[in-house]
């Protein structure tokens, strides 16, 4: 006759008691997948907020008065926007002191939607000067390829976003092709979803739109007109002062400052980051007390069967493995379903977050997904075990023969 072990005997008893077994898995899937979401949501935002912020180049923006929020939503959410103002506003803002670097943006929107191959801003920067989209963009090329701006100045060529889809060919933009020379990597931000072309290659766009009779909503001229002007101070100079000698010598101009932009994000995101901490400690914390119930009104309804083991031979030990190796197979199954229920949940959906929070998501990559996961499953195991502690030694105790008497 073959030996039952504590392993074939504890999952025999969990396939018996299968509504018993069901609702403790779900209590530790639930339990899995919101801490893991928690974890994984947590880090995305922040990682979006320090990455955006890296990347982002500047540390002041000029833009027309009262179009600063709609300078965060092209930075922030990639909506496409335009505003406009003169061009030699880049000139004078150079001439300030505490000034180092200046360099121009055009965004450029388009009334009709049958202008490209795909719905995208079009930002035209200045090849010469830009020091901010200029690294990202020589990243995209082996070291040391001269590709990046021979292509620019001769050929008119795009560089995209991470989440712009091209053609074999290029992009198409009212009517004409044109070449894709590099992809940038994923920022997180509103850059993302957009394309950019040197100021040359934009004044060919606007006027090959202009030709074909497709109109924009503005009277922005990609000639004569900018709209952002984006400052890199000098060592030592502050934003705050520098932001209001701006603003004093020239009209109509509102400055955003970096650092307020992304701390104004950060408050916002507070709450957010404090419900979600709530949440896997509240489940957490459920899933604990509701399984330190389950599992020794569990031990009590089987307490005969537990007496007739030890009347059979079985020893203490024997008996308390049996019931750990049920907490272990609860908190690990229900663990792994609870991980794999999160992914489904937050993965495919980030383009939906990103949008309800107006913030992008960076999520760590697979190593750091992967490690996230075996932490959260070792914390479930360790919080199932915690459960069933006590019924454990309960059990662990056992006299055959006097429960039986009780009995």
């Amino acid at each position: 006759m073959k030996k039952l072990s504590s392993l074939s005997i504890a999952l025999s008893n969990l396939s018996y008691k299968i509504n018993r077994t069901l609702s403790m898995l779900l209590l530790t899937s639930l339990c899995a997948a919101s801490v893991f979401a928690c974890v994984v949501l947590s880090y995305g935002l922040k990682n979006g907020i320090n990455t955006i912020q890296k990347r982002l180049g500047a540390d002041l923006m000029i833009v027309p008065k009262g179009a600063e929020q709609k300078m965060q939503s092209v930075l922030i959410s990639g909506e496409p926007n335009y505003f406009y103002m003169e061009k030699e506003i880049a000139e004078k803002i150079s001439q300030i002191e505490g000034v180092e670097k200046v360099t121009s943006r055009f965004y450029l929107t388009s009334v009709s939607e049958d202008c490209c191959d795909f719905p995208v801003q079009i930002v035209g920067f200045e090849l010469e000067t830009d020091f901010v989209i200029s690294p990202w963009i020589e990243e995209s090329f082996p070291p040391d390829s001269k590709k990046f701006t021979e292509e620019f100045y001769t050929e008119g060529c795009v560089v995209t976003g991470s989440n712009v889809l091209t053609q074999k060919d290029g992009v198409r933009f009212f009517g004409k092709t044109h070449p894709v020379s590099g992809k940038l990597s994923k920022s997180g931000a509103g850059i993302d979803n957009a394309v950019f072309v040197s100021m040359n290659t934009l004044k060919e766009i606007y006027d090959d739109a202009k030709g074909r009779g497709f109109g924009f909503i503005s009277d922005g001229n990609a000639g004569s007109k900018v709209s952002a002007v984006f400052v890199r101070l000098s060592e030592g100079a502050k934003a705050d002062s520098t932001a209001v000698k701006i603003t004093s010598r020239i009209p109509n101009v509102s400055v955003v400052k970096r650092d307020a932009v992304f701390s104004e994000i950060s408050s916002s995101l507070d709450s957010v980051f404090f419900i979600l901490k709530i949440l896997a400690v509240s489940v957490t914390l459920f899933t604990v007390i509701s399984l330190a119930i389950i599992f020794p009104l569990a031990v009590s309804s089987r307490t005969a069967e537990f007496s007739i083991l030890r009347i059979l031979g079985a020893a203490h030990k024997k008996c308390a493995e049996i019931l750990l190796y049920e907490a272990l197979f609860i908190s690990v199954a229900g663990g792994l379903s609870g991980i794999a229920l999160a992914c489904l949940l937050v993965f495919p959906f980030c383009t939906a977050i990103d949008s309800a929070l107006s913030v992008p998501l960076v999520f760590p990559p697979p190593a750091i997904l992967f490690l996230t996961g075996c932490a959260v499953l070792l914390a479930v195991i360790f919080a199932v075990l915690l459960s069933a502690l006590k019924s454990i030694i309960a059990v662990s105790k056992l006299e055959p023969y006097s429960t039986m008497k009780q009995g």
